[in-house]
Parts: C-alpha cells; sequence; structure tokens
C-alpha cells in the first residue's frame, strides 16, 4: 500500500515539473492563439510599409493567427505560412522575419510597388515567392538550408544570376522566368542534385547549355527558351541532336527543340526516354528517315516533326503509341502510304500529313477505325482518287468509304489533289463542319443545292475547280461563315444575297467565274434569272417548289370545279339524269355479261383440260 501511493506521488510531481518546463519554455509569448513575439515582429513589418494604416486592415488585435494571410501551427500557435500577394502594400522596406523561427511558407509576390532594401529569413523557410516586385536586396546572406522552392521571377535584376543560388542544395523548383537575368548558366548548376524543374525562360543569357545539366537526374522540366543561347528553341541552335540525350535526363517528360537550324537525323534513342509525353522537333533541318523504335513510351502524346527534310516512309512501329493524341508530319519529303498500323491510333485526335509525296489510296480505317479524329489534312501530295456520291473513293474498282466518323470532323482539306466528280451530297451532313476546302482539284458538276445545311461553316474554299452551274440560294442560310471562295470554275447566273453574304463583298471570291452577276460584280441583265438546264436539283430548287405547290392547287381546284358542275346538271336537269343514270345501267349490265361469258369459257375449258389428261 506504501509503495502504490508513493508510484502516484511520483507521477503527479513529473506532471507538475513537465507543466513547469513548458510554462517556462512560453512564458507570456503563448497564449493559446499567437506568439508575442512573432506577433511584435508582423507588426513591425506592418510599420514599415508605405500608408501602413490602410495596409493590413485585419491585423489588429492580439491573436496574430486571424490576421488575414497569416497562417499558424495548430498545435503550438507558430506562424508557418505568410501569404500577401493579395494584399496592397508598397514602400522601401527592411524585410526582417528571422524572429518567425518557425515559417515555412512566405508569398510576398505581385507587388510591383514593392521594394525590399534588406532581408532576413529564418533558416525554416521552404517555400519563397518573391516574383514581380520592384527591387529585391542581395539574399546571399541568408541561411535557405530548407529552400524547396524559390521565385524570383519577373523583377528587375539586369545581372547575372547570383552565385549563391547554386548552393541551395535541397531547391527542387526554380523560377528565374523573365529576371531579366544576363551571362551564362553556371556549370554549378550541377549542385542542386533535388531540382526537378527549371524555368529560365526569357531572359538574356547566353552562351552553351553546360554539360553539366546531364547530372541533374531528378530533372523533368526544364524551360530555356528566349534566350540568346546557342541551343534550345527559338535560339538560332545549330548542330546535332545529341544521341545520348535520354541518357542525359532519364525522366524528360517534355522535349522542344523547335525553330532551330538542327540537322542530322533524328536520334533512335529518343525512343528510349520512358517517361516523354511530348516531342517537338518541328521546324529545323533534320534529315533521313524517321526511326522505327517507337512503341515503348506510354504517355507520349504529341509527336512534331513538321517543317524538316525528313524522307522515307512512315514507320509502321508509330501505330503503336496508342496514346498518340496528335501527330505532325507535314511538310517533309515523305513518301510511299500511309501505314495501315496507325489505325491502331484510336485516340488521335489531328493527323496532318499534307505537303509530302505520299502516294496510293487514302485508307478507308481513317474513317473506321479513327474515331476520336478532329483535324485531318493530307492536302499536297500524290494521292490518286475519285470523290462518289457516298463520301467514297473509287480507284480501279476499288471503294474507301468514310462514314463512322464523319459527325466528329470539324475540318476537311482535301485541297491540293486529283479528285474528280461532283461534290458528295453525304458531305453536306456534316452539321458540325466547321472548314471544308476542295480547292485545286478537277471536281465538276453543280455545287450540291442544300450546302445552307452545313449550318456551322466558316470557311468555304472551292476554287480551281471545274464546277458549273448558278450557286444555291442556301448558301445565304451559311450564318457564321466568315471566308468564301469560289474563284476559277465556271459558275454562272445571279450571286444570292443574304445576311452574311453581304459582308463578303470582295469581288476576288467569284474571280474567273464569267457568267456569275450581281453585287459585288456588274449589275445582271433580265435574263440573268434564267437558270442552266438540268440544275433542278441547285440554286432553283426554291423557285421549283413553289411552282409545285401551285401545279397540284389548281390542279385541285380544276377537279373540285368539275364535280360541282357535273353534280349540279344532274339535280337540276330530269332528262338529263334520267339519260345518266341509265347510260350508267346499261354499261353496268354490259360488263356484268361480259364477265360472266368469259367466267363460263374459263370454266369449259378447265374442265376439257382435266377430262383430257385423265384419258
Amino acid at each position: 500500500m506504501g509503495t502504490s501511493t508513493a508510484n502516484v506521488v511520483e507521477i503527479l510531481a513529473l506532471l507538475i515539473l513537465l507543466q513547469s518546463v513548458s510554462s517556462f519554455c512560453n512564458g507570456d509569448n503563448f497564449n493559446g492563439s499567437c506568439i508575442k513575439t512573432e506577433r511584435e515582429a508582423l507588426v513591425k513589418f506592418k510599420s514599415s510599409l508605405l500608408n501602413n494604416s490602410n495596409s493590413l486592415p485585419s491585423w489588429v488585435g492580439d491573436d496574430c493567427c486571424r490576421w488575414d494571410g497569416v497562417t499558424c501551427d495548430d498545435i503550438n500557435g507558430h506562424v508557418v505560412e505568410l501569404v500577401l500577394s493579395w494584399a496592397s502594400i508598397m514602400g522601401n522596406i527592411s524585410l526582417h522575419l528571422g524572429n518567425l523561427s518557425n515559417l515555412q511558407y512566405l508569398d510576398l509576390s505581385m507587388k510591383p510597388s514593392l521594394a525590399i532594401h534588406s532581408l532576413h529569413f529564418p533558416s525554416s523557410l521552404k517555400y519563397l515567392n518573391l516574383s514581380y516586385l520592384s527591387i529585391i536586396a542581395d539574399v546571399s546572406h541568408v541561411n535557405f538550408t530548407s529552400l524547396e522552392v524559390l521565385n524570383l521571377g519577373w523583377n528587375n535584376f539586369h545581372s547575372t544570376i547570383p552565385r549563391w543560388l547554386y548552393n541551395i542544395t535541397k531547391l527542387q523548383n526554380l523560377v528565374l522566368h523573365s529576371g531579366p537575368f544576363r551571362g551564362s548558366l553556371s556549370t554549378d548548376i550541377s549542385n542542386l542534385k533535388s531540382l526537378a524543374s527549371l524555368d529560365a525562360d526569357f531572359n538574356s543569357l547566353e552562351g552553351n547549355i553546360p554539360n553539366t545539366l546531364n547530372r541533374l537526374c531528378n530533372l523533368i522540366e526544364l524551360y530555356l527558351g528566349y534566350n540568346k543561347f546557342s541551343d534550345i528553341s527559338n535560339n538560332l541552335l545549330h548542330g546535332q541532336i545529341p544521341q545520348n540525350l535520354s541518357e542525359m535526363m532519364p525522366s524528360l517528360q517534355l522535349l522542344s527543340l523547335s525553330n532551330n537550324y538542327l540537322n542530322g537525323t533524328v536520334p533512335a534513342t529518343l525512343c528510349r526516354s520512358g517517361s516523354l509525353q511530348i516531342l517537338d522537333l518541328s521546324n529545323n533541318h533534320l534529315s533521313g528517315r524517321i526511326p522505327s523504335c517507337w512503341g515503348n513510351l506510354p504517355s507520349l502524346t504529341v509527336i512534331d516533326f513538321s517543317s524538316n527534310m525528313l524522307s522515307g516512309d512512315v514507320p509502321m512501329s508509330l501505330g503503336s503509341q496508342e496514346s498518340l493524341v496528335s501527330l505532325h508530319l507535314q511538310n517533309n519529303t515523305l513518301q510511299g502510304k500511309i501505314p495501315m498500323s496507325l489505325r491502331n491510333l484510336e485516340s488521335l485526335e489531328t493527323l496532318d500529313f499534307s505537303m509530302n509525296a505520299f502516294d496510293g489510296f487514302i485508307p478507308s480505317w481513317i474513317g473506321e477505325s479513327l474515331s476520336s479524329l478532329k483535324v485531318l489534312s493530307i492536302h499536297s501530295n500524290k494521292f490518286e482518287a475519285s470523290y462518289g456520291e457516298n463520301v467514297q473513293v473509287y480507284v480501279k474498282g476499288i471503294e474507301l468509304e468514310y462514314t463512322r466518323t464523319l459527325r466528329f470532323l470539324y475540318s476537311i482539306d482535301l485541297s491540293g489533289n486529283n479528285f474528280v466528280g461532283e461534290i458528295p451530297q453525304e458531305l453536306m451532313n456534316l452539321s458540325g463542319l466547321q472548314i471544308l476546302n476542295l480547292s485545286t482539284n478537277k471536281l465538276d458538276g453543280h455545287i450540291p443545292w442544300n450546302i445552307g445545311k452545313l449550318s456551322s461553316l466558316e470557311s468555304l474554299d472551292l476554287s480551281e475547280n471545274e464546277l458549273s452551274g448558278s450557286i444555291p440560294f442556301s448558301i445565304s442560310d451559311l450564318n457564321f461563315l466568315s471566308h468564301l471562295n469560289l474563284s476559277l470554275n465556271h459558275l454562272s447566273g445571279r450571286i444570292p444575297k443574304g445576311n452574311q453574304l453581304q459582308t463578303l463583298d470582295d469581288k476576288s471570291i467569284y474571280i474567273g467565274n464569267d457568267g456569275l452577276c450581281g453585287p459585288p460584280l456588274n449589275n445582271c441583265s433580265d435574263d440573268a434569272d434564267e437558270l442552266p438546264k438540268g440544275h433542278e436539283k441547285g440554286g432553283t430548287r426554291r423557285k421549283d417548289d413553289s411552282e409545285i405547290v401551285w401545279f397540284y392547287g389548281g390542279m385541285g381546284m380544276g377537279f373540285a370545279a368539275g364535280f360541282v358542275g357535273v353534280c349540279s346538271i344532274l339535280y337540276f336537269n330530269d332528262s338529263r339524269r334520267c339519260a345518266w343514270f341509265g347510260l350508267v345501267d346499261r354499261v353496268y349490265n354490259k360488263l356484268w355479261v361480259t364477265i360472266a361469258i368469259k367466267a363460263n369459257q374459263v370454266k369449259r375449258k378447265f374442265l376439257r383440260n382435266k377430262l383430257e389428261g385423265n384419258a
């Protein structure tokens, strides 16, 4: 019993001791809501601001944890976050926040009227955003041992990248966008072993990209565009793409080297960049064949090799990139047939093979298998085909039909080929179509009479064909039409009028059609309304409909008048009524007798044939 009482006493003594230590550590500073010294540091910061009486109006009272932009730890009450990007503060200040010993997140961005002449931050800081400020003092003396995110973009540095920045070894995200910084990117960048994202776009950095970048094994995003480097996109880069690029940056997700002067071939080693999502090598001088190594990039969504000098066939392995959404190979010298393996790209939305030397037939699976396709451009190639009535391609007895995905297409560009025949009626069912370009072919016949059904059409180009007849009146129903080109055909008759057509008053729209008249061309003569023979389904459809209504209406009225006249004569004239009914009786009796005689003759003949057969 004595021993148990002693244990209880010891436990109570220990609790009292702990309470005393806690009270000693915190003293008056922690009252359950805000640390006194930290509140005083924030008040001192506010007092240094210009027009401080109107700045940060909520910063009053003892509980600083309730002030706007201030976040405290729920357990110990220390200030851990300070976000003032929303506040209208200005002035020339000295920023001393060392007393906020537990501060981890500080955002003073979006303050173009705020100049910071001296800085002091606690070593606990992990996030620091000083973008869009007026002046920032030297921070080389600050201890950034815990800093992970640093944003110094959109300021007025006009200096080289400070050396101290390369010593923040825990840094993961560094933004130097539009510093603007000048000079070169130091080889000491390799010290930032944890760096995952580097944004140094829109500066005046020059020289070479340091080779030590290949030591940043965690780097995922790299933005060095719009500088004065001798490489990276829009920087006049010369030379070849490194063959070991995938080994240098194994976590690379986006690679854009567009708009440079790169030559050589596309490295096959790019197929080993398993994390790659976007690959843009457009607008360079790359040559040779596209490597046949695709299929091991499960995240790749965009391939853009346009505007180079690539040649040869499109590799079959591209059809293994089932995640591909956009494929641009336009403006090269590629040839051969479109590989059938591309039918597996069910997620493909944009396919541009224009301005190459592809030949053969347009494959039918483009319409059958590519169910997500929205943009298809294959103009200026060597395809040989004739366009038939059901949006079909007939070549030497082979029929290629487009049916399943037509309703989802927004743009059709078949210009610069050798298509012949009439414009298919089935195209008029594409109510969501916005752009239709059939120019520079050999299409003939009339413009479809119901072209007005393309209610979403914004651009229509039928120029440089052999179309004839009149322009259909329904074209005036295209309320969104902003671009029209019907030049260099054989169209004739009066140009239709309409609200939208009246805004398209450029004469070049109709040039090369000597038979057309009306605004914006010359006025029409009286016989201009006579439409070409055989154009019943063209622009005269509305006129024909009116004539049919009058024709059948007149026929009905004539029949009614005749019927009423005959009935009136029979009703009021007894002699004629008796004669009429007598005539009807005689005709009826004669027909009855004739039918009875014929029936007996057939019956006797049938019986005679039956008896002869039994004999």
